[in-house]
């Protein structure tokens, strides 16, 4: 069998390698997930990689109607390319809600489609709301692939597959290792670029968890580190923000689940970052409700996650 997969992040790509060896076209469309070298590094010379465009969006309305006709003209052409995809592919997405792949999977056929877990969201379909059809009438504005735009999951008939609740997928999970003096690592997400928390709330937020995670693990030489989320400094936060509230910042040149394999931790948290899903340590804590995620928090207890638990 042949494989064309749409990976939008080096866990993703972590995620293929683990479970397909050979015949796999890796397709880009998002450009800032994971580089050339990534592929290079897990994969060998039987792997394609391309990058392909992908839908155009601004927020400035003076340019919709420019992106209304870039969209109509890129699913004109993405069409006549998927009419070379027949049944000796299968075609992996890590997710289904968007109107690119609503068009993929609508040009190519169900039955050749395969939706692989995007994280821990592929069990929570974080991505309801009123925001999620507020964004989707945007697209629709500009161009977007129409049909089920405001559907917000389309698993029935295609192949799912998963950790938890499918169970057949493989992952190499990362193993850190516990020192009662080691770090306290937080894991970032981007939470307020995604609109769920204010800026000055996901600081109060991250100040308790400091306090609380200090008071349930007293031990006067742990260092504080902060691992932020690629998009997350960028954006919302100084390096000095984070330091006064929680600790030293450091940016990893790698993920965070390939830094924190094999290194001390003392304690490692998150609010509900795939991160912390991807390695078994004895303290491995999410802490959705300190920043007023309490419906995440509901769906999550409903799983059973190996080591992990909430704090």
């Amino acid at each position: 069998m042949n494989y064309i997969a749409f990976p939008r992040s080096k866990f993703h790509l972590q995620l293929l390698k683990a479970n397909i060896t050979t015949n796999l076209k890796i397709i880009d469309i998002y450009g800032d997930g994971f580089s050339k070298e990534d592929i290079d590094n897990l994969f060998d010379d039987s792997v394609e990689y391309l990058r392909r465009q992908r839908e155009r969006f601004d927020n400035n309305p003076l340019n919709y109607a420019r992106n209304f006709a870039y969209n109509k003209s890129l699913y004109s052409k993405l069409a006549s390319d998927y009419k070379k995809i027949n049944e000796n592919f299968k075609v992996i997405l890590f997710h289904e809600y968007t109107p690119y792949f609503r068009h993929l999977i609508d040009c190519v056929g169900s039955e050749n489609i395969e939706i692989w877990e995007d994280g821990l969201n592929h069990y929570l379909c974080d991505h309801d709301g009123y925001m999620f059809y507020l964004k989707s009438f945007v697209k629709l504005i500009q161009g977007a692939y129409p049909r089920r735009i405001f559907k917000q999951e389309d698993r029935d008939s295609v192949i799912v597959r998963d950790r938890l609740v499918k169970k057949n997928l493989k992952y190499n999970y990362s193993t850190p290792l516990f020192s009662n003096t080691g770090p306290i690592y937080f894991v970032g997400q981007p939470l307020v670029n995604d609109g769920s928390i204010s800026k000055k709330s996901y600081l109060k937020a991250l100040a308790r968890i400091k306090q609380d995670v200090s008071l349930k693990f007293p031990c006067e030489f742990n260092d504080f580190i902060y691992l932020p989320h690629p998009r997350e400094l960028t954006v919302n936060f100084s390096d000095n923000e984070i330091l006064q509230v929680w600790g030293q910042v450091l940016i990893p040149d790698c993920a965070a689940e390939e830094f924190l394999d094999g290194r001390s931790a003392s304690v490692i948290v998150s609010s509900y970052s795939t991160v912390s899903f991807n390695i078994l340590f004895e303290r491995n804590f999410l802490a959705p409700r300190y920043f007023n995620l309490n419906y995440i928090a509901k769906k999550l207890e409903t799983f059973e996650f190996s080591g992990l638990s909430m704090l």
